[in-house]
C-alpha cells in the first residue's frame, strides 16, 4: 500500500482565499485544482513544506484529540 503525501497550500478563488491539504500531483504554484464540495477551479497561490503522509496525519489528529478532552 502506498501513502498519499499531501502538502498545505494556500488557494484562492476569485477573492476568495482558504487553506489546504492538497495530494502531491496538485501541490504546485499556478495549478488549477477541484475541491471536493466547492464549485469551480481554485488556484494554487503558494505551497508550504514539509510534506505529509495521510499516516502521519491520522497519527496527529489522534494525538491531538487525546489533548483535548472535549473532542476526544
Amino acid at each position: 500500500m502506498t501513502s498519499t503525501v499531501s502538502f498545505q497550500c494556500l488557494l484562492r478563488q476569485g477573492d476568495t482565499r482558504a487553506g489546504g491539504r492538497i495530494e502531491e500531483r496538485g501541490a504546485r504554484v499556478c495549478a488549477r485544482v477541484e475541491i471536493k464540495g466547492e464549485r469551480g477551479l481554485w488556484g494554487v497561490v503558494a505551497v508550504y513544506q514539509p510534506a505529509r503522509s495521510a499516516a502521519w496525519l491520522h497519527e496527529n489528529a489522534s494525538r491531538v484529540r487525546k489533548g483535548l478532552p472535549s473532542v476526544g
